[in-house]
């Protein structure tokens, strides 16, 4: 039971095989699906592993199929925030997390849901609450598209360009390493930075039209 709690066995489950396997697509739709909606796991982790010893196509697929699992999580969770409502959200959630969430829909609205998918706050409290707070389904959608699947190429792509000439040794020192966590904080940072610069330019068009 222990090996499941290790690296090396997931660099060997996900990196050594060069197809497409179902244990390993059920593990990552798991993983994914439940991290939009009621775990914390995040399948950032293991987009690296699956960029180890396979073809660029591959990755992408999979690069793919772990939006689409984390999107429908995402959906999942709307529909758990819909039927539950706030009452819900304050026995599943703090506090002050919630008043975070609440000020960040007030201001933004679906796009709070873009901000979500590189913050550290769990996914989950935001996809959740759009239900809670009747965000427009088909927007929310949208948006999550956009920002999980951007987030997940990005880390990927990167990733496959590092890593597909590297041993699984060198992976896993990779991992541990701050190199990886700084990745993942600037991609996080640049992607926001370009929301608020939109966000501006946004601004200044409609103040020029008014």
């Amino acid at each position: 039971m222990k090996k499941y709690f290790t690296i090396a066995f997931w660099i060997t489950f996900y990196g050594v095989n060069n197809g497409i396997t179902f244990n390993v697509l059920a593990s990552l739709f798991i993983i994914s699906f439940t991290e939009s909606c009621c775990f914390v796991i995040p399948p950032d982790f293991l987009l690296p592993l699956l960029a180890i010893g396979k073809p660029l196509g591959i990755v992408i697929f999979l690069t793919l199929f772990t939006t689409f699992a984390s999107v429908v999580g995402a959906a999942f969770g709307y529909f758990i925030g819909q039927r539950g409502g706030q009452p819900l959200l304050k026995k599943l959630f703090k506090k002050e997390k919630l008043q975070k969430v609440e000020t960040m829909f007030q201001k933004y609205d679906v796009w709070a849901i873009g901000i979500a998918a590189f913050t550290p706050i769990p996914y989950k409290v935001f996809t959740i609450s759009a239900g809670a707070f009747n965000l427009h389904f088909i927007r929310f959608m949208i948006v999550s598209i956009f920002a999980r699947g951007t987030r997940y190429m990005l880390i990927a792509m990167i990733s496959f360009m590092l890593l597909k000439n590297k041993t699984p040794d060198e992976v896993i020192r990779y991992l541990e390493s701050s190199d990886f966590k700084i990745l993942t904080l600037a991609i996080a940072g640049g992607v926001i930075l370009l929301f608020f610069l939109y966000r501006l330019i946004t601004k200044s068009r409609n103040k020029a039209m008014a």
